[in-house]
């Protein structure tokens, strides 16, 4: 008996956050590569024009190397360190924003102070 197996191996392509204009607009505020050079990229990506293949290649190449896995990260907008609170009548979640139960209309319990 013969056994045959086929892999499938492919990279996978992370799709990154910020648009190719962002991350231009990044690297010209990050003081990386040729200003005027990006910023007639910049325009090119706005006005919706192909980029010229050395453009891209030196794009990439300043992506690659200034921004790396930034362009990958999350935008965090704010974070609260406040944890959630319960309800003491419908036992519905309160978050750490508001005063009063929106299911009930209970005001909120005072954390006690360890």
């Amino acid at each position: 008996m013969i056994f045959c197996y086929k892999f499938n191996f492919q990279l996978i392509k992370r799709k990154p956050l910020l648009s190719k204009i962002e991350q231009v607009e990044m690297l010209i505020a990050l003081g990386k590569g040729d200003k005027y050079r990006l910023m007639n990229i910049r325009q090119s990506l706005e006005s919706g024009k192909e980029l010229f293949i050395s453009d891209k290649d030196f794009l990439q190449d300043l992506i690659k190397t200034h921004l790396g896995d930034k362009i990958y990260q999350a935008r965090i907008v704010s974070i609260s360190e406040k944890p959630n609170l319960f309800c003491e009548e419908c036992g519905s979640e309160i978050s750490a924003d508001e005063k009063f139960c929106t299911s009930c209309g209970t005001e909120k319990p005072e954390p006690s102070s360890p």
